[in-house]
């Protein structure tokens, strides 16, 4: 018996860098290896997950980042006020040529608190004042560092996020 709410939802499949499965579940993430699933820990809505240039794990949930470092997992408690607070199928992590960790997620519609653009800065994790709904962070070839918002394209340019483009009437929503 893994989990109580809806036991049968999987968000997603992971292959890490050392061939071992991760499964996110409403309420659980599990591993499969050696032909065995076994429940790493319980978890709510588990819906994203990165694995760093370190190997460490990341996982985003709804009540907010975990990380696993190979023995413990550390914990980054979604702070409304900081707009910690996300929807998870559509947040996406990204660790940029310069090492830096990025999250991007929605705002919560109902009360349009949380959502945004999230930079890790080796202790905890910082919002970025873009706007406050994103779904999409990618860094192009070049290292150009491009994020996804209402109003449309952003692109990091001398450490200010531009919007591109806008008279193109680009939007993501």
């Amino acid at each position: 018996n893994m989990v109580k709410k809806s036991p049968r939802m999987i968000n997603k499949i992971f292959e890490d860098k050392n061939g071992l499965i991760w499964i996110l579940g409403n309420s659980f993430v599990a591993t499969f290896k050696d032909n065995q699933i076994s429940v790493v820990k319980p978890f709510s809505y588990a819906k994203s997950i990165f694995q760093d240039s370190k190997n460490n794990i990341w996982i985003g949930y709804d009540k907010g980042i975990k990380k696993y470092g190979g023995n413990k997992w550390q914990d980054y408690k979604k702070d409304e006020d900081k707009g910690m607070a996300f929807i998870m199928h559509s947040s996406k992590f990204l660790e940029d040529k310069g090492g830096n960790l990025w999250f991007s997620s929605k705002v919560i519609f109902a009360n349009r608190k949380g959502g945004g653009l999230f930079k890790f800065d080796g202790n905890q994790w910082e919002k970025v004042k873009v706007e406050k709904y994103h779904t999409d962070i990618l860094e192009d070839s070049k290292g150009n560092l491009w994020c996804t918002g209402m109003k449309g394209i952003y692109q990091l340019k001398d450490d200010k996020w531009e919007l591109q483009r806008k008279s193109e009437g680009f939007a993501t929503f």
